[in-house]
């Protein structure tokens, strides 16, 4: 399974949204004073907005879709995560919690091949008090992800647009074309759509069912259990003490642990 770490999301937003030169939207001249008239909803600016957003605000951008506090294996998938779910959030200051898988890969439309995808794998009977992403959907549901006949799929807002979908409409999830095909193509129902303010999961995230996405790869494991907290000024407190609890089998990250690069870049590594 080609995977995709939680902090390496974020950092690639430092760039185009993570998209590669194949899938990225042009600017077509379609004059002949050659002037240039960019593609609909697609273009991503050179400089995003996020950039200008205070610490505490860009930190709820990510973990909106990211989490607050993460448990995985130091190498290798988690596969005792039936037994360390309850574990993790019977601990002090865990809210809630969740397995998840990160997958990259590739969507096709009607109307649009190979563009760049992110799918989050997640449990829809957890996942809305799992992630600040209920306030921030713009169709659909969270809820919509239980739905397996087809299988759905929630989009970032500004993907589904790129791919010209709505919720209803059909896309197809396959393995990127520069890989082996490790996975058989899948068909996805679109079930909603979110908006965060932050183009690398507004333009290329998707979020689809943990045992959908099992069944996909042939897999029974995940990647590992993400959670919320009661207090994210404690986050760093309640990690260090579930780290102490699981006597260094597992590695935990809090949720500046997993975006340390990028809040490096745009803050110097403040937390605030």
């Amino acid at each position: 399974m080609r995977r995709t770490c939680v902090f390496a999301i974020v950092v690639t937003a430092c760039g185009q949204g993570g998209k590669s030169q194949e899938d990225k939207p042009r600017s077509v001249p379609v004059r002949p004073d050659d002037r240039v008239v960019e593609e609909p909803l697609t273009a991503l600016p050179e400089v995003p907005t996020w950039i200008r957003d205070p610490p505490d605000v860009l930190r709820d951008k990510v973990t909106s879709v990211g989490g607050q506090l993460f448990v995985m294996r130091s190498k290798g998938p988690l596969t005792d995560y039936r037994t360390l779910l309850p574990i993790v959030e019977a601990s002090p200051g865990v809210v809630a919690a969740e397995p998840f898988t990160l997958l990259e890969a590739e969507v096709t439309s009607a109307s649009r091949d190979r563009v760049s995808l992110a799918i989050k794998a997640v449990d829809p009977t957890r996942v809305a008090r799992v992630l600040r992403l209920e306030s921030r959907m713009k169709s659909g549901s969270l809820e919509s992800l239980g739905v397996d006949t087809p299988a759905s799929i929630v989009l970032g807002d500004d993907l589904a647009r790129f791919l010209g979908v709505e919720v209803g409409d059909l896309v197809t999830v396959k393995s990127p074309a520069s890989l082996p095909p490790s996975y058989a193509p899948k068909a996805f129902r679109v079930s909603g759509t979110f908006h965060v303010g932050f183009d690398e999961y507004d333009a290329r995230h998707g979020l689809v069912s943990v045992t959908t996405l099992q069944a996909m790869l042939g897999r029974s494991d995940v990647m590992g259990i993400e959670a919320a907290v009661d207090d994210i000024d404690r986050s760093e407190e309640i990690a260090a003490a579930i780290r102490a609890k699981l006597n260094g089998d597992y590695v935990v990250w809090d949720w500046f642990d997993a975006n340390k690069a990028l809040f490096t870049k745009v803050y110097g590594g403040r937390r605030h």
